[in-house]
């Protein structure tokens, strides 16, 4: 069952094969894994949960999901199928970036930063730190040509 999953994720067309750039398909990716991953650590944290457990439900709600993304559609040079190896790779990738995402989140939330954007702000640069962290990652060890 389990290999007829992945052959059928694999064969799913590419809804990103009119893009030409790898980057531009990463953006694209990553922005709606991003945003998913982002609305989910917002309204915890203004539910008022903690940065970190805010930042690690966000994380695992969406990195899965975007591993499977960046595998079959944001680097399709590769002819492969899905792979634990390269599953791993980009878990411990993705750590990192969670690292950089709460270490920048935790000092931001300390600026004084006005209503209502005090969590936002934040947030939006910890994002962009993890996201600039695992680009590089992911293109130039994981996915490379």
């Amino acid at each position: 069952m389990l290999k007829s999953i992945s052959d059928s994720l694999h064969n799913i067309k590419n809804p990103l094969g009119r893009v030409k750039k790898r980057f531009t398909r990463y953006v694209l990716i990553t922005s709606c894994m991003g945003l998913l991953s982002f609305l989910v650590a917002l309204v915890l944290l203004h539910a008022g949960f903690a940065p970190l457990l805010a930042l690690i439900i966000s994380a695992l709600s969406s990195g899965l999901l975007s591993y499977g993304a960046m595998e079959l559609w944001a680097f399709p040079h590769r002819e492969g199928k899905l792979s634990m190896r390269r599953l791993v790779e980009t878990s411990v990738v993705g750590i990192g970036g969670f690292a950089a995402r709460y270490v920048v989140l935790t000092l931001a939330l300390k600026l004084a930063i006005p209503e209502p954007f005090h969590n936002a702000i934040p947030l939006a640069l910890a994002y962009l730190a993890s996201f600039l962290f695992s680009y590089i990652l992911r293109s130039r060890v994981i996915f490379r040509k």
